[in-house]
């Protein structure tokens, strides 16, 4: 997926972040990464009118607490010993 934004395919990119983000089986430290990389994905789309929902629906379907997004920026990344979508 980040190599997809890398090369400016921002609509594929947004999905599979999105998928991530919806996803309950996703890493809950994962999540916030997910959720700020499909939200700049949609600002280079031009559609900043969809991020406030998108966002409240991830919080929504993780209210169970399974959510990890830390307030200096510092969420772990996707690597090569974390699960991907790419």
């Amino acid at each position: 997926l980040q190599k997809a934004f890398n090369a400016g395919n921002y609509r594929d990119a947004y999905e599979g972040y999105r998928k991530l983000a919806f996803d309950p089986k996703d890493d809950p430290r994962l999540v916030g990464e997910d959720l700020r990389m499909a939200t700049s994905c949609l600002q280079q789309l031009g559609r900043v009118d969809e991020i406030d929902e998108f966002r409240q629906r991830v919080i929504e379907t993780r209210k169970d607490g399974n959510l990890y997004v830390p307030v200096d920026g510092g969420a772990p990344k996707r690597g090569r010993s974390c699960r991907s979508a790419d």
